[in-house]
């Protein structure tokens, strides 16, 4: 069935997209309080990680203000539903974001560092992605943002990335982050104990969450930059392209279109950005770049050559 954005049916879709994202996640708490074993947490684990990358999804749509009609909607539960629970401030994130469209492929691009690994840096890239994985580098990311210095990846020559400065610098929005904190870490004491804050959320955000987000990000923009569509399946769109975001070169032709729209709108997409990259699974892509095969091998219509 054809939904229209706008129309009444796009509001129950914003709705199940919250449920797909933090039904799992009740799902793998309520579990783990039923079966406490080492086997349980390490599937939670996995869960709540992967469902965090899908809320962090959901918060780039209230971003677009695309999830629901209303634009109050968006704006108070991409703070404090997406944004907030995962410590992600919501208007400078915003900003910096909408200037990552507007600069996209750039040198000048506020999420270039994320995506401008040359195949030369395949070693660096690897060991950035083990410490993404292991947490320490969110706690880097956060302590360097906190001191005014930025982001830096393992010791290289690989510049690192300058600071976005916002203009929407809002103290309270860090006071009410600091609140929601406060709330889970609340909820998680009354039920599982407070230790598993740290364990079953903080855990997984800092380190399955994060390098998720940064291998996304650095796969949708890869190949020095190019707008990329993926031939994802269930597991991938699971852990990496949730809510359609497996088509993100589309998305970046139309970033007023809502998720659901997205699959429609390939044809006027590809027109209207005819250099978008259709390429094979995210894991293809990963495989293709820790190989060496150089951008320069492929044309955008010629992306699932090997």
């Amino acid at each position: 069935m054809r939904v229209e954005k706008g129309s009444a049916a796009h509001d129950l879709l914003g709705i199940w997209a919250i449920g797909c994202a933090y039904a799992p996640i009740a799902l793998a708490l309520i579990s783990f309080a039923l079966w406490r074993n080492p086997w349980i947490y390490v599937l939670s684990f996995i869960v709540i990680g992967a469902r965090m990358h899908a809320i962090s999804i959901l918060a780039h749509d209230t971003y677009h203000r695309t999830l629901f009609r209303s634009r109050r909607v968006n704006d108070v539960l991409g703070m404090y539903l997406f944004s907030f629970p995962l410590g992600m401030r919501f208007l400078s994130m915003r900003e910096k974001h909408l200037e990552h469209h507007r600069l996209v492929g750039t040198i000048d691009d506020p999420d270039r560092y994320y995506w401008d690994w040359s195949t030369e840096e395949r070693a660096r890239f690897i060991v950035q992605m083990l410490l993404s994985a292991t947490g320490a580098r969110y706690i880097l990311w956060v302590t360097r943002t906190l001191l005014g210095r930025p982001p830096s990846s393992v010791p290289s020559r690989r510049p690192a990335a300058p600071i976005f400065k916002s203009s929407s610098r809002n103290p309270a929005e860090l006071i009410k982050l600091v609140l929601v904190q406060c709330v889970l870490l609340g909820g998680f004491a009354v039920s599982l104990g407070w230790v598993w804050y740290f364990a079953l959320w903080i855990f997984p955000l800092i380190s399955l969450a994060f390098l998720l987000g940064e291998l996304r990000q650095f796969l949708e923009h890869a190949r020095g930059g190019q707008l990329m569509v993926f031939h994802a399946g269930s597991v991938e769109r699971f852990f990496l392209g949730s809510f359609n975001f497996h088509l993100h070169g589309f998305h970046h032709a139309f970033a007023s279109e809502p998720w659901f729209r997205i699959p429609e709108i390939e044809k006027v997409a590809l027109k209207k950005e005819p250099g978008i990259v259709l390429a094979g699974s995210y894991f293809q892509e990963l495989m293709r770049y820790l190989r060496g095969v150089p951008y320069s091998a492929f044309s955008p219509k010629q992306a699932n050559a090997s």
